[in-house]
């Protein structure tokens, strides 16, 4: 698919916004690394984010371009070729340029924050239903980690169930919509909860990982003491597959 990487580490940060009450904010950072073209002169997709309201980076700016959406302190000099590309429903990450080769892999960190992106409960008299976070493989990896760091007061005393689907064009994963069942994966892993607090989410893969999410709260000001985290680790995660895990919406008070 023209590109490959040895780890693909994404995390899922949320916690109750300031500015959108009854909704959480979402911190979603990606941390690829080693990652080669392995098929000379292509576009690439590097990423893609699913969401029809406005795209922050960690400093609260809008993202127009890569000034900010990048943590360069964590990703390799010089950095390669990237590209921004507002679509309707979603926004794409492309890598161009020929800095990227098979010799020549890099290690890239971005993060996105979405204000007000996830509800924290289901309206009064609603039936009960999940609401999912998910990460999807579109990147050949030797190891793939997702990552749940919530706040105290977002869906407090839940464990997530784990739900591993074949990505469908045109469907989206859904634990809620029988008709998905069909295209769920047999998977053996688990999700290990990390405890609470930023300082016990430390990752052998990711030597950097705790100095990250330190970075990340202290530009969000937020207490790394009040997160707590889950992990799924995978190696070699199915290509175009789609690893989510699901919390119950609680009801509103």
């Amino acid at each position: 698919m023209g590109t490959a990487c040895e780890m693909l580490h994404c995390t899922a940060m949320f916690y109750p916004s300031p500015k959108v009450p009854g909704r959480a904010d979402q911190v979603w950072t990606v941390f690829t690394r080693g990652l080669r073209r392995v098929r000379p002169g292509l576009i690439v997709n590097y990423d893609m984010i699913h969401t029809s309201g406005p795209m922050l980076t960690i400093f609260g700016e809008p993202v127009e371009g890569l000034e900010g959406l990048l943590l360069e302190p964590f990703c390799t000099k010089p950095l390669p070729e990237l590209q921004v590309t507002h679509l309707r429903g979603r926004t794409q990450y492309t890598l161009s340029g020929d800095e990227v080769g098979v010799q020549s892999a890099v290690d890239l960190v971005h993060v996105t924050l979405l204000e007000g992106k996830r509800e924290l409960h289901r309206a009064s008299g609603e039936a009960p239903r999940k609401t999912t976070m998910a990460v999807g493989f579109a990147t050949p990896s030797r190891i793939g980690i997702f990552d749940v760091p919530l706040h105290d007061d977002v869906y407090p005393g839940q464990q997530p169930t784990l739900h591993l689907y074949r990505a469908i064009p045109g469907s989206v994963s859904d634990p809620n919509d029988p008709g998905r069942d069909v295209d769920r994966l047999d998977m053996i892993e688990s999700i290990q909860p990390l405890g609470r607090g930023v300082a016990k989410f430390r990752s052998a893969e990711n030597p950097v990982y705790l100095d990250m999410l330190k970075y990340i709260c202290e530009q969000r000001r937020l207490d790394p003491g009040a997160l707590r985290g889950f992990r799924c680790q995978i190696k070699f995660p199915v290509f175009s597959s789609e690893l989510m895990m699901a919390f119950d919406l609680p009801p509103s008070a």
